[in-house]
Parts: structure tokens; C-alpha cells; sequence
């Protein structure tokens, strides 16, 4: 009888400004500048919630959804609409 084997796979959690850079910076093509603008928010906040010298509150992360919301998405999913 051949036992059943758990694989445990350790991977370090993602952080915050990992996947704000990947997820959405890098991949709809904007910079940080235009994402802080389309928040209303500074550069400097985005660039540290970037780098993981920021955490991301609650406020931000709403605001982060309402400029996400308020992109208009084209089919090769990249922003056309951020100041």
C-alpha cells in the first residue's frame, strides 16, 4: 500500500508593492506618477507603497479600487483613461 505524500510548499508572501508594481503598473503600462494622480495622492506615497517602505491603508486601497474602476480598459488591457 503506497502512502499519501503532503508536499508543503514554503514560498515568501507577497508583498503590497509587489503586486501594485506588477500587477497593475507594469502590466496596463502606466507609471507612478499617473496612478498617484488618478488617486489623488502623492508620487512619493505610491513609489513607497512600491518599494515596501509604505503600508497600504485602508483609505488607500479604496481609492487604489476607484481609480482601477475608473480606467477605461481597451483590449489590450491598458489604461486609456489616467491624467
Amino acid at each position: 500500500m503506497i502512502a499519501d505524500r503532503q508536499f508543503i510548499i514554503c514560498c515568501q508572501p507577497i508583498s503590497v508593492g509587489e503586486v501594485l508594481t506588477e500587477k497593475f503598473i507594469i502590466l496596463f503600462g502606466i507609471t507612478q506618477g499617473k496612478l498617484a494622480s488618478a488617486m489623488g495622492v502623492s508620487r512619493k506615497t505610491i513609489n513607497e507603497i512600491c518599494n515596501n517602505k509604505r503600508s497600504i491603508t485602508v483609505d488607500t486601497a479604496l481609492m487604489l479600487v476607484t481609480a482601477h474602476k475608473l480606467g477605461v480598459y481597451n483590449h489590450n488591457c491598458t489604461i486609456s483613461y489616467l491624467p
